[in-house]
């Protein structure tokens, strides 16, 4: 099988997450509205998608500068800078807007455009 890529961005009003199988054909779509609670809550997702792919996942991520508040300079707030783990491999990417592709949970180009920017 494979592998699926997924792409997440969080803006101020939550998150959109978008996982696209290695013909970039849309398997997953969601909008959640606000961050994670848990500071382990979007690699535990992401974990979980993996494991239904049966395969690594990789994973780009994207946020607003005003999506979490500043800590110790970290521009993601220290919520969402994960190191990864053996299911998935987290990039970062920076927010950008492209064309729309499809409807349904709104419109997912932000997210589908994500592009990593060269963080391990």
């Amino acid at each position: 099988m494979k592998p699926w890529t997924a792409k997440a961005a969080f803006t101020r009003e939550g998150a959109r997450l978008l996982v696209v199988d290695a013909d970039d054909h849309d398997l997953l779509k969601a909008r959640i509205a606000r961050p994670p609670c848990h500071p382990r809550a979007l690699l535990t997702l992401l974990e979980g998608v993996a494991e239904w792919s049966g395969s690594r996942l990789s994973c780009v991520l994207s946020a607003d500068a005003d999506a979490f508040p500043l800590r110790d300079g970290d521009p993601l707030g220290g919520d969402l800078l994960i190191d990864g783990s053996a299911l998935v491999r987290v990039e970062y990417a920076v927010p950008h807007v492209a064309g729309s592709r499809i409807g349904g949970l709104g419109d997912f180009a932000r997210v589908r455009a994500l592009e990593p920017w060269g963080m391990p």
